[in-house]
């Protein structure tokens, strides 16, 4: 029921912006939330994998080099 209410109350926001800023709804991607708080979403990555019973160690992506 929680999730039904959350839904609807997306639902009407995204309604309400549309009406009241008169342009079209643009859609924030399914990125959104992790390219908006990006250490956010590793901590809870860390924690869901942690809950699991895994060990997390994290290593720096490697990085490239442009030739």
């Amino acid at each position: 029921m929680k999730a039904l209410v959350a839904v609807e109350n997306s639902i009407l926001t995204a309604i309400r912006h549309t009406l009241t800023d008169d342009r079209p709804h643009q859609d924030l991607g399914p990125d959104y939330y992790q390219r908006r708080k990006p250490q956010q979403s590793i901590d809870n990555a860390i924690r869901r994998l942690t809950d699991l019973g895994y060990n997390v160690t994290l290593t720096p992506p490697p990085s490239t080099v442009a030739g």
